[in-house]
């Protein structure tokens, strides 16, 4: 026991390597990895050697001739009970010796610490720091009335001085001093009967006065950045929000001060028009920041691409690429040929003049009506890329002429209209970023596991969940049906419940985020999940953050909360309503050379089945059942955005609406990504503008090892007798 007491001061704030000798539960604390060496000289003689590998810890010790072997754990119970276990085999007397400890730390400004080894004695430690992190006092009480009191004070980053008091034998006064490079740091002290050194080194970084230097940041845009990604291969399953954590990426390297700037490669990718739009409102912050941006690409593939990559500071093209900018190609697909090539027919009731989904099925072409709505959408986009591409870079030229006249610019032709800086072999890049820039390059993911050791005892951050709904609408889980062309990404309405119904109790949960990306699906299944939206709105703020659609039931899910944020080419409304039934007597008996009967007791037991088409009161009951379910959706909207039904009705029929007219209609709150969702969450939660928050994501992340993610049948959609679904298959390129 009188080891513990001979060297150790302020255990109740001991971490990392150190604490296999004193506390080992600190090895629970600011876990990394670290190499601690020690020599003390009091009555005795004292070397320690200690290695810190995340929560392990391993140790040597020698007390004059008597060698010592510690290995220890330390885990974290949660964000502030930190537990640990340490054994220790003295060679000399063939003994071992066993010790258990606990730290707590129940706020940022008091720590408490007690050890028991299995000799049944006990000493305990309480940390103090009343005023910042910089003032520590510290007091440790051991048996027989011995104790240390003291105090540190950091005059600046990385110096400390110290001094205490230690009542033994008798009372000796004790001065030192700490001084901390980025990853090394030396502590002295001083006394009458006490003489110590302390040397630290670690893969982590000590507070310190030297500042990082600068560094730009490579990074590389390969595949795709969807809302809810899944990934499946033959023996590893992966699921995880893939363009928030691009987002919380790119936050985290806009924060950061040693950022110089950002390189980015672009490879085989794809992000959608909204996606665009978010990362440029980013970038374009890091270059108010004074941080560089480059980008590098094989070719520029469109004008929507070239509209973000055009703020860069330096625009590199790979020797033989293209910027492709012939303007923006909006087009659809249609199978009422195929349909009859194959002998089935279509049966299809709507609500909406412009409730185009079910044209699929029922056209070769574009309505009028549909023509109108997506003109309009076009227009818009076409007009913003033209306005973002002019302001940022090709000021003094006329746009409009180049993209009419040119479309494709080879190297040559986009040096010479400004379209590009230069032009570089692969092999030229890291060169020419040297004398660009002048500084080190890193690539992101290596950048970002450089870590600080944190200083706080207690980081306790509010949070704010992040719900996100990708795909089609649907009866009952969530799933994904890896099926090429008829597979995708569900939602499932009972899965939206369950997680709005916990969020709705979880009082550690101060706002939700719900990330809607979808152009809807199953009108009963879009009720329930409105409806679990609508009950946790009434606990906690519910803001939406739209992504590239939210139309149809991806609206209808969305209206019940207290904002909506929509991006400005954002894809929303379609407020209307259809039921579509496919006629396969034809295909069966034609095309297969299947015949059937059956029989029935009811007139309209057959009506929903393949074998026939509707008679005509069948066709009134259905539309009758269809006015319903369409003026169920316009009383939510009229109810979550305090609008008149009668202007609902007059602003749905079906049509779709760009973001930037939907906020003139008031069918979102205001233009904005995500990031501006999380502001006001903030904001709507009573969450201080600087203050942290910690992002809980639903549904939860998983990686698993052979198991299949749940699946869902989309023949089941299909089925549905009516749907709140816009037009899947609107492509802009």
């Amino acid at each position: 026991m009188f080891l513990i007491f001979y060297c150790v001061s302020y255990f109740a704030n001991i971490e990392r390597s150190k604490a296999i000798f004193y506390n080992p539960s600190g090895l629970g604390i600011n876990s990394g990895y670290e190499i601690y060496f020690s020599r003390k000289i009091n009555e005795d003689s004292l070397w320690e050697i200690g290695i810190s590998l995340n929560n392990l810890g391993i140790g040597y010790e020698k007390k004059n001739s008597v060698n010592s072997y510690l290995f220890g754990i330390g885990l974290p119970v949660s964000k502030n009970l930190f537990l640990g276990y340490r054994y220790k085999f003295i060679e000399k007397f063939n003994d071992t010796n066993h010790l258990a400890s606990l730290t707590f730390r129940p706020t940022n400004f008091l720590s408490f610490s007690l050890n028991y080894d299995f000799d049944k004695n006990f000493n305990f430690g309480i940390g103090l720091r009343p005023i910042s992190e910089k003032i520590n006092f510290y007091f440790d009480y051991y048996k027989n009335s011995q104790y240390i009191l003291g105090s540190e004070i950091e005059i600046f980053n990385g110096f400390l001085l110290k001094g205490e008091i230690r009542k033994e034998k008798n009372i000796n006064l004790n001065f030192g001093l700490s001084f901390s490079l980025p990853n090394f740091k030396i502590s002295s002290k001083y006394g009458k009967k006490n003489k110590e050194i302390e040397l630290f080194l670690s893969k982590e970084r000590y507070p310190t006065i030297f500042k990082k230097s600068k560094k730009l940041i490579e990074i590389v845009f390969s595949g795709n950045y969807d809302e809810d990604y899944y990934e499946q291969s033959l023996f590893f399953k992966k699921r995880e929000p893939k363009f928030y954590l691009l987002i919380k990426n790119l936050e985290e390297i806009l924060r950061r001060e040693d950022v110089y700037g950002v390189f980015i490669r672009l490879k085989n990718y794809y992000l959608s028009p909204t996606q665009y739009e978010e990362l440029r409102e980013i970038f374009l912050e890091m270059k108010n920041k004074g941080k560089k941006i480059i980008f590098y690409a094989d070719y520029y593939k469109s004008l929507i691409e070239y509209q973000f990559v055009s703020l860069a500071d330096y625009l590199i093209l790979n020797k033989g690429g293209e910027v492709v900018i012939p303007g923006i190609l909006l087009k659809r697909y249609y199978i009422k040929r195929l349909l009859e090539k194959l002998g089935a027919e279509v049966e299809d009731l709507a609500i909406g003049k412009y409730k185009s989904a079910r044209e699929l099925f029922t056209r070769e072409k574009m309505s009028e009506e549909d023509k109108e709505q997506l003109n309009e959408i076009l227009d818009i986009i076409y007009s913003k890329v033209k306005e973002n591409i002019k302001e940022a870079r090709i000021k003094e030229r006329d746009l409009d002429s180049l993209i009419n006249y040119y479309g494709y610019f080879n190297e040559e032709l986009a040096k010479e209209f400004d379209f590009i800086d230069t032009v570089l072999y692969p092999k030229e890049i890291d060169e020419f970023l040297k004398k660009y820039t002048s500084v080190k390059k890193v690539k992101m993911e290596r950048y970002l596991k450089e870590k600080e050791i944190e200083r706080s005892w207690l980081k306790k951050k509010k949070r704010i969940a992040l719900v996100i709904a990708e795909g089609t609408i649907v009866d009952g889980k969530s799933g994904y049906d890896p099926t090429p062309l008829i597979g995708g990404k569900y939602i499932g309405s009972e899965t939206m419940e369950d997680i709005f119904k916990r969020l709705e109790k979880d009082k550690s949960i101060k706002a939700v985020i719900f990330r809607i990306n979808s152009g809807g699906g199953s009108a009963s299944a879009s009720e329930i999940i409105a409806n679990a939206v609508k009950k946790c709105n009434e606990k906690k703020p519910v803001i939406v953050s739209m992504g590239n659609v939210a139309a149809s039931g991806g609206y209808y899910i969305a209206s019940l909360s207290k904002k909506i944020l929509a991006n400005y080419s954002t894809i929303t409304g379609s407020i209307g309503i259809f039921s579509i039934k496919f006629v396969a007597k034809n295909l069966y008996e034609d095309k297969l050379g299947i015949t059937f009967d059956y029989l029935k007791r009811g007139e309209m037991a057959d009506a929903q089945t393949e074998f026939r088409h509707y008679t005509e009161r069948e066709r009134e009951i259905f539309m009758k059942q269809l006015e319903w379910w369409y003026d169920k959706f316009i009383s939510r909207v009229s109810e979550g955005r305090n609008l008149n039904k009668k202007y609902v009705d007059s602003i749905g029929q079906g049509r779709v609406w760009i973001g930037y007219k939907a906020k003139e209609l008031g069918l979102v709150d205001e233009i904005g990504s995500l990031r501006k969702a999380i502001e006001i969450a903030k904001e709507e939660a009573k969450i201080k503008k600087d203050e942290e928050v910690e992002i809980v994501l639903y549904p939860k992340e998983e990686r698993r090892f052979l198991f299949s993610f749940p699946k869902v049948n989309i023949f089941l959609l299909l089925k549905e007798r009516f749907l709140y679904l816009m037009p899947e298959n609107i492509i802009i390129e």
